[in-house]
């Protein structure tokens, strides 16, 4: 009981300071990550075997198996927890990530708001937010549906792996699905959602040709769809989605995708000038134009026009590098790191065009 009850308020402790994860290693200390940093729990002793096994246990039962790895649910007090059990090394491990109801707003995430209202208020599409691991698209989409818990009446229903934060129907009714719990992959959860009679739908990634298709699909039949990739611009965003495609059936897909793409919200988490991580992003409104570019692939004329600045609905992340450290957000040293270009960031933080 004590075992379980020490790893209790590690977890609750480390919970309510931020952290997004929690891992526990036989005969280490704690790790906490917190701002995408993992760092030590300074203040706590060494995980005992004895711990992990109670961790084991709490989640399995009276006989936990120790053989294996295991995915699993946790909860202590008002906190849950998604788990990875396994073993490294002959020892035990635990790696848990923290479940979040509180969800934060889009301005408080410094999002583009009025733009992604107007993306969320659609009927149906296609809306993707992509970046790198550990950029915050999960909290980015939460915010958008949480937005749209507060006034849209209709069944959301959300495919993901795992589940990082649970939301409370309010207007709308909220189904949330985990692979592998619920479902066994983002394909047949897809499926299975169109059958559920869903006004939104949120697919946690798209990752293979066929959870793509079945995206573009889904907002062809009159549904809203948010995905997330794991790309790092809103261009190769795009090229990733054509590559995923079968040369034979390319020109088909990419002729749906260009009808039903909605837009584009690539972003990035840089380090603040005020303790924690600020957020950057890169966005596109699809229309026009940029239709015929997305189906032709003639990426370098959709990455021209993202950059002319010629549409308040479209930004490149220079424009939001230099908004951010014009308004005292981030270093500068950030902002040159951060830049595909650090020489032409230099002159235009200097005013040089």
């Amino acid at each position: 009981m004590q075992a379980i009850e020490n790893l209790q308020s590690l977890c609750a402790e480390a919970a309510e300071g931020g952290a997004s994860d929690v891992f526990f290693n036989e005969g280490e200390r704690p790790r906490l990550r917190v701002d995408g940093a993992v760092q030590m729990m300074s203040q706590a002793g060494l995980t005992s075997r004895e711990e992990i096994e109670a961790l084991w246990q709490a989640c399995q039962g009276e006989e936990p198996v120790l053989e294996s790895d295991l995915d699993a649910h946790w909860s202590s007090g008002r906190w849950r927890y998604r788990v990875n059990l396994h073993r490294h090394l002959g020892k035990l491990g635990a790696a848990l990530r923290v479940i979040h109801t509180e969800i934060p707003t889009m301005e408080s995430l410094h999002l583009p708001v009025s733009l992604l209202q107007k993306w969320a208020q659609r009927a149906h599409g296609l809306v993707l937010i992509t970046g790198p691991t550990g950029c915050g698209k999960s909290t980015s989409v939460a915010s958008i549906l949480e937005w749209l818990n507060q006034w849209l009446e209709g069944h959301v229903v959300t495919i993901e792996e795992p589940i990082e934060y649970l939301f409370t129907s309010k207007t709308s009714l909220f189904t949330q699905r985990e692979i592998p719990q619920d479902v066994p992959n983002y394909t047949k959860g897809l499926r299975s959602a169109l059958r559920q009679s869903p006004d939104v739908i949120f697919m946690g990634e798209i990752r293979d040709f066929e959870s793509a298709r079945i995206a573009v699909q889904a907002a062809e039949t009159g549904h809203l769809v948010f995905s997330t990739m794991h790309t790092s611009t809103v261009v190769e965003s795009m090229e990733r989605l054509a590559n995923l495609m079968p040369p034979e059936e390319r020109r088909a897909v990419l002729s749906l995708l260009a009808c039903q793409l909605i837009g584009v919200l690539a972003q990035k988490l840089l380090p603040s000038d005020e303790g924690g991580r600020h957020l950057v992003t890169e966005y596109f409104l699809n229309e026009g134009a940029t239709r015929d570019w997305i189906q032709d692939m003639e990426y370098a004329r959709l990455e021209d026009y993202i950059a002319s600045g010629q549409s308040k609905d479209c930004s490149d992340f220079r424009q939001s590098l230099l908004a951010a450290w014009r308004a005292g957000q981030i270093t500068r040293e950030s902002v040159l790191e951060a830049a595909t270009n650090p020489m032409e960031m230099e002159r235009l933080m200097r005013g040089v065009s």
